[in-house]
């Protein structure tokens, strides 16, 4: 059945405009159509009832759609669309863009880094929900990386496959059936440690002495607040407290320093997203003012730490990584990095009976939970402490 109506609406071409609604086994689908004046009566009505009963057939046979079919099919397209997603679609689409806002730049690159250069050669074709937990296991278990990547491809999976569920894309996670493999028996998880001995850090710290006072005054601050090397590397000079009336000297970390590929420079928060005050011996700002006077010699820089061919931009925080393979090299250390300092200074502060919450603070640690699960570990000489109070409360 169908039903024209005159809508009294004129165009500029001189044209009459007309509503034509056809009804058909349940479904109603309605045409706006233009008639020129000039016809004659017979000829307007032959027109519009021509367009009414093709509009009818149409309906019939289903060649055209109502709104409401129209917009089921829409909905059934995006949700089997979001079903065929393959695990480099969703990881392009989703996953990463997600993770870009949230991530510090260096950590986001590390994220599309692993997808590129491992998950999505194995994966990067299937369908989300083809996915298994025994393809995960195995991937994982080929792995010929050490056991810390493993772990965190084991991470950075867990929370893809826990976005993809959580936004219906996929009904079961497989990540749920997944644990992190076991290191290889051949494997020395433990490795090197991974902070100095109250002796180590002594004779690196002698060592310094013969070296540029730019470098002696890095890890002389590194050494004393813990700080992370992007962060010491986003020092600038108003940071530090040089009058500050107390023995020690207040620094502000608020900021932290990295690189972006094609050596773009990217200045953020640090890792907690908060700043915090941290104190360095009076010693090393006296040194500090030296190489300040030193450092105006090449131009006047914000920066404490700037680069030496451009004292406007910050250093980058590889070349703090370079220099410590260097002086490595040169006096007999093992591997040592900048961030070994850090772990240092958190080891040899709680071992000699700094409370956990100020070490956690001074860190910038944003949980104290973080600083118990990283420093559980006890070194060589608060072992032989802990043995020894035993012996002494069991009188042997």
């Amino acid at each position: 059945m169908a039903t024209i109506r005159n809508l009294h609406r004129q165009t500029k071409d001189n044209e009459t405009c007309y509503k034509i609604e056809v009804f058909c086994k349940g479904k109603r689908i309605s045409r706006t159509v233009k008639i020129p004046n000039v016809w004659t009566k017979r000829s307007k009505d032959r027109e519009l009832n021509r367009i009414a009963a093709e509009l009818t057939r149409q309906l019939e046979t289903g060649e055209i759609e109502t709104r409401k079919e129209k917009l089921e099919r829409e909905q059934r397209e995006r949700e089997q669309a979001a079903k065929i997603l393959t695990v480099k679609q969703y990881a392009d689409k989703v996953f990463l863009p997600t993770k870009a806002r949230s991530l510090a730049p260096k950590t986001y690159d590390s994220y599309v880094w692993t997808f590129d250069k491992f998950i999505n050669p194995t994966f990067g074709d299937m369908k989300l929900e083809d996915v298994t937990s025994a393809q995960i296991n195995s991937f994982l278990l080929d792995l010929d990386v050490k056991h810390s990547t493993v772990k965190r491809f084991h991470s950075i999976l867990s929370g893809f496959f826990k976005m993809a569920y959580m936004d219906y894309s996929i009904k079961v996670n497989p990540m749920d059936r997944v644990e992190v493999p076991k290191a290889r028996k051949d494997e020395d998880i433990a490795g090197k440690p991974d902070s100095l001995t109250e002796d180590e850090l002594r004779r690196l710290l002698e060592c310094m002495e013969q070296e540029p006072l730019k470098w002696q005054c890095y890890v002389y601050f590194m050494a004393e607040t813990g700080a992370r090397r992007g962060e010491v590397c986003a020092i600038q000079w108003n940071d530090i407290d040089f009058d500050s009336s107390s023995g020690n000297v207040p620094v502000n970390v608020g900021k932290s320093v990295s690189y972006l590929p094609g050596n773009e420079l990217f200045i953020g928060k640090p890792k907690s997203r908060k700043s915090r005050i941290v104190y360095i011996s009076r010693g090393t700002a006296n040194l500090l003012k030296q190489y300040r006077l030193e450092q105006s010699e090449r131009g006047i820089s914000q920066w404490v730490f700037a680069q030496n061919d451009n004292p406007w931009q910050p250093m980058h925080p590889d070349s703090a990584s370079s220099y410590f393979q260097k002086i490595s090299r040169k006096y007999g250390f093992e591997g040592l990095h900048p961030h070994e300092l850090r772990h240092t200074f958190a080891s040899l502060a709680i071992t000699n009976g700094a409370d956990v919450v100020s070490v956690s603070q001074i860190l910038g640690h944003s949980d104290t939970s973080i600083t118990l699960r990283t420093y559980s570990h006890a070194n060589e000489n608060s072992k032989k402490v802990a043995f020894n109070t035993f012996l002494e409360a069991i009188g042997k």
